[in-house]
């Protein structure tokens, strides 16, 4: 009867262990997800800076209208933006009576959906639209040199962050994993 005790104990104890991994592996998951989530978000900032260097480009050297820009870029990004970038492509093609910046607006939408860009960073790609909106080439390409620069910033901004938050999201993944253990045991 006694040695029935003992190993039902220690069976008892083998999925206590095998609990406490899993409770360490799940909350290292979810600590893991978090920094994912914030390593995307800079992916797609970076991605928007090299989107606007990319259209000063296009509409500097090639004289193409937006709606091939758009086509084209959409084929050099990716995720969500390189989405964005394609409804917007067809929209302006085929819409070519409606305002390109109703266009724009509807298409901006579809990101915010999509995206993991915040308010701020969703203003500001608004702007954008502003920006290209006009007929002169040169007030566009100015336009667009400030609007680098100022996503420029905003994805350094958010570059640092997310190296921060990547590593405080694993540690307290784990050590929250940890405490659980601890607790429940």
């Amino acid at each position: 009867m006694e040695e029935h005790k003992k190993a039902g104990s220690h069976v008892f104890m083998i999925w206590k262990c095998i609990w406490a991994a899993g409770m360490i592996w799940t909350s290292y998951c979810i600590g893991h997800t978090v920094g994912k989530y914030h390593e995307t978000m800079t992916e797609e900032l970076h991605c928007m800076v090299m989107v606007a260097s990319m259209i000063k480009g296009e509409l500097k050297y090639a004289l193409s209208p937006l709606c091939d820009v758009f086509d084209n870029l959409s084929h050099r990004t990716t995720g969500a933006v390189s989405d964005w970038l394609k409804s917007l492509s067809e929209r302006t093609g085929e819409n070519s009576d409606a305002s390109f910046l109703l266009i724009w607006e509807d298409c901006i939408d579809r990101l915010e959906k999509e995206s993991r860009f915040n308010e701020k960073q969703i203003c500001q790609i608004r702007e954008l639209g502003g920006i290209l909106g006009y007929l002169d080439v040169e007030a566009q390409l100015s336009g667009l040199s400030l609007w680098e620069e100022e996503m420029q910033y905003e994805y350094e901004c958010q570059r640092e962050k997310t190296a921060g938050i990547k590593k405080t999201a694993h540690s307290l993944g784990i050590l929250g994993g940890i405490f659980l253990v601890i607790i429940m045991l």
